[in-house]
């Protein structure tokens, strides 16, 4: 009598019943995983191109200005909403901005400032000090950050509980 090769139903059933255990526990902990590194990504784009206005007005030893841009070629005029994306340009003027010097898409969430506008000098200083709150809509825990600008032109990040 040949012996037949393969798995029995009993087999195939505990084996589905484990798997299913362990989805129930991977799956909650693999999404607040890929949340936490959206943020994080989030935060360290933003961060970014704060850094990157800042060295551009070092680098030219003029004012160059950050704003909220929907259309990422002008500035949104007196709005302090940046979740729509944002531009770097040249001068300090958001109803004619000079050359755009980068432009960044919006965030899949909310981005909202003190201030329509970061300045930064030739020297590398801010013109003012900004905060920056940004959140998703699926905020969990300390699922939201704080993006503080000093006006030494150094910007600092912080966790912070939802809202």
């Amino acid at each position: 009598m040949k012996r037949a090769h393969g798995f029995t139903l009993i087999e195939l059933m505990v084996t589905l019943a484990i798997v299913a255990i362990v989805a129930t526990v991977a799956v909650p902990a693999w999404s607040d995983f890929v949340r936490a590194n959206r943020l994080a990504a989030t935060t360290n784009e933003f961060v970014t191109a704060v850094n990157y206005t800042r060295s551009e007005a070092v680098r030219r030893n003029t004012d160059v200005s950050l704003c909220p841009s929907t259309d990422q070629t002008s500035c949104v005029g007196n709005s302090t909403d940046w979740s729509v994306g944002w531009i770097a340009f040249v001068g300090d003027d958001p109803s004619s901005p000079g050359t755009v010097l980068r432009s960044w898409a919006g965030v899949d969430g909310t981005l909202d400032a003190s201030g329509d506008q970061v300045i930064f000098e030739g020297e590398g200083t801010a013109a003012a000090a900004v905060t920056f709150d940004l959140q998703f809509d699926d905020c969990t825990d300390n699922g939201r950050r704080n993006i503080s600008l000093a006006v030494i032109g150094r910007p600092t990040t912080e966790e912070a509980a939802c809202a």
